[in-house]
């Protein structure tokens, strides 16, 4: 049985050099950026370095924050995969996908990589504050039934990070985590989990 990390991505920015990176997770550019890609990447470092996994599936077309609604922009799948062979990661070992731009549609196209790969057990990477709304699709979508079907692990990327390396990330996670703006954030996803719940969220 062949076992994959999937990688649900953050938001993209560009950074001083002009280089397009995932988002550190203290946003520092405010709202419409969806932080955490940094820890995310790093999470995925970790678990590939530690465990035996036949591939890491990046899904991530150019992604829908209004605010790049209007720049010409790499997909994500592709600044990943540089960030992610910048880690040392054999590329050989990534595969992505360029049509999904939200976490719904990320897990949707992921299904026909993990299908087309004969993977039978998948371990998804997300933020802490995004993995709940995650799973309340998988549970309440029955487009994701699929991942119900085989063998889904879920990791906290920030949890991980800090029991990875806690003089590098507690400190820093710890004061994002308790800050007004990652507590509205949490609001808000709770909010899109009960629109999951009722019936009225808007997947699209």
């Amino acid at each position: 049985m062949r076992h994959a990390l999937l990688f649900l991505s953050a938001g993209i920015i560009q950074d001083s050099q002009g280089n397009w990176i995932s988002t550190q997770l203290e946003n520092p550019l405010g709202k419409g950026f969806a932080p955490g890609g940094e820890t995310r990447l790093w999470a995925t470092k970790y678990l590939f370095d530690q465990k035996e996994f036949d591939y890491i599936m990046v899904p991530g077309g150019k992604g829908n924050d209004k605010n790049l609604a209007d720049v010409v922009h790499p997909s994500i799948y592709t600044i990943v995969l540089q960030e992610l062979i910048d880690m040392e990661i054999p590329e050989d070992k990534i595969i992505g996908e360029e049509q999904s731009n939200n976490t719904y549609e990320q897990l949707l196209y992921s299904i026909d990589l993990l299908k087309k790969n004969d993977v039978g057990s998948v371990t998804i990477i997300s933020s802490d504050y995004h993995i709940p709304r995650i799973k309340a699709m998988i549970t309440y979508k029955k487009e994701l039934a699929f991942y119900n079907d085989i063998q889904t692990i879920f990791v906290l990327a920030e949890e991980l990070c800090i029991n990875m390396d806690p003089t590098r990330w507690k400190d820093h996670i710890e004061k994002v985590y308790a800050s007004s703006w990652m507590n509205n954030l949490q609001k808000k996803e709770e909010q899109g989990i009960q629109q999951i719940k009722d019936g009225t969220y808007l997947f699209k």
